[in-house]
């Protein structure tokens, strides 16, 4: 049986995070066929990046290991003033609403970064851990094929320099329209073999990133279908529902916002929140906290909700919002996010808005009544099954590792 290393920043069942909720599901689908070793830090908070778990391996299955290596750099003030100064050349919101020759004119101030710059920014950036990138070096062999998760974190910028075959090299980048992504440093990926999981995120980066085609493969994602066929999919309840950080980069604060506003002259309707985060002291009689949940409590808070809402602007899959189609709850999409407006517009389930006028308008198409939500339950189990079952995506993965 081969043994493939799959390479992540930080990874565990209780660790919440969109890239490292990923690696696991793909590491557990992945484990039918291979044998697996999930190369991550000790880390648990994506923020500080603090020691947390205990170094060493955790056996999750017969094919299935979380090796964990201490972190030597975690996020620190240093940093945040290194970002500082970066953000104050890249202004991300100002690139993502122009076009042209200003867009051109930030696409080119972010390739003069000097490279010098950009390796301290995401060295302290962290989690950096000398163990991890060491055990790499040192284990090349051990392994047919390494698959770093992101693109963005230590981990990976220089890790895939530890890899001595780089055909062994697959990513799975999560490119999104963010700040980091326009640094020149990550222009070294170009030769490796990358895993897309949308053809949004595949456009944004030869056309955007890059400018130029790249070698990879769309792979996608596929979930084990845990709908409860005993009740009825997208039955119209007294909430919406949001699952994730509660962080204003996640567009939480805007949602927030046009809840308040549309929750003015529709009393009867609820938004729900699942995960944690500053945000949680935000304060609304509309508005219900849940914090951390089981998964089972989560997927019955999806399969109830009236909709599903995904607010940010900065995503390059979504998993939330597939699970969500998984238990036939339609939803509502920030459209700002190519992503997640793909999604929407591939599967029609839902909507998708760019202001507030139209967050409340089309939460009032949602809201309408059970023969159009029925639809477009319909319409989100049907996307779910043709695309993100299980058996297609191992399939996928097996196709590309070989």
């Amino acid at each position: 049986m081969k043994r493939l290393a799959v390479v992540v920043q930080r990874c565990g069942e209780n660790v919440i995070g969109g890239s490292e909720s990923y690696a696991l599901a793909a590491s557990k689908v992945l484990s039918r066929h291979y044998d697996i070793e999930i190369l991550t830090t000790t880390a648990k908070d994506h923020v500080t990046w603090d020691n947390y778990f205990q170094e060493g391996d955790e056996k999750v299955s017969d094919n299935l290991t979380i090796k964990r290596f201490r972190v030597d750099i975690g996020r620190s003030a240093y940093w945040h003033k290194l970002d500082g100064l970066y953000m104050s050349s890249i202004p991300i919101d100002f690139y993502a609403n122009t076009a042209g020759k200003k867009r051109e004119k930030i696409l080119q101030s972010a390739g003069y970064m000097p490279l010098s710059f950009c390796e301290e920014w995401i060295k302290n950036e962290g989690p950096y851990s000398k163990r991890l990138l060491q055990f790499i070096r040192a284990n090349n062999e051990r392994y047919s094929a390494f698959i770093f998760m992101t693109y963005i974190y230590a981990q990976t910028y220089f890790g895939v320099d530890e890899v001595a075959d780089k055909s062994k090299v697959f990513m799975i980048p999560t490119y999104h329209n963010e700040s980091p992504v326009f640094m020149p440093i990550f222009r070294k990926y170009k030769d490796c073999h990358q895993l897309f999981l949308t053809a949004a995120e595949k456009k944004f980066a030869e056309e955007v990133v890059y400018r130029s085609a790249l070698k990879g493969s769309i792979i996608g994602f596929g979930l084990p279908d845990k709908f409860a066929p005993g009740a009825s999919p997208g039955r119209l309840k007294n909430y919406i529902l949001y699952a994730g950080r509660l962080e204003e980069n996640k567009g939480v604060l805007e949602l927030f916002k046009f809840f308040e506003h549309y929750y003015a002259n529709n009393r009867k309707i609820k938004l729900i929140t699942i995960g944690d985060g500053h945000l949680k002291n935000y304060r609304h009689e509309g508005i219900e906290y849940c914090g951390y949940v089981s998964e089972e409590k989560k997927l019955s808070l999806m399969q109830n909700a009236a909709a599903f809402i995904h607010p940010s602007r900065f995503e390059s899959f979504g998993i939330v919002l597939i699970e969500a189609f998984m238990m036939g709850t339609p939803a509502l999409v920030n459209a700002r996010c190519e992503v997640l407006k793909e999604h929407i517009d591939n599967s029609g389930a839902g909507y998708s808005y760019t202001d507030r006028n139209e967050f409340c308008s089309n939460l009032d198409k949602l809201l309408a009544g059970r023969e159009s939500n029925s639809d477009l339950a319909a319409n989100a189990r049907s996307y779910f099954e043709k695309n993100y079952s299980i058996d297609s995506f191992y399939e996928r993965l097996k196709g590309v590792v070989g």
